[in-house]
């Protein structure tokens, strides 16, 4: 992930893993990547999104990994 910042915007770009489970299932299966951008504004001392984007991306999960920070939601 890479993050340009002010003290009023902030621009972000990087890759996530998205994932699903099947209904015979209890664990989730990674079903692929995508890039995003993100541009936040902070107006009256709070953050709100002005730009997101995002698109399919064909990397393995290799090259997911080297691309930065990995945060892992539960």
């Amino acid at each position: 992930m890479s993050s340009a910042t002010s003290d009023t915007k902030t621009y972000q770009t990087g890759y996530y893993c998205f994932s699903s489970r099947g209904s015979d299932s209890e664990n989730f299966q990674p079903r692929g990547y995508a890039f995003f951008n993100v541009i936040l504004i902070r107006e009256n001392e709070v953050w709100k999104i002005s730009m997101y984007a995002d698109k399919k991306v064909e990397i393995d999960e290799d090259e997911f990994r080297k691309s930065g920070v990995i945060y892992k939601l539960e």
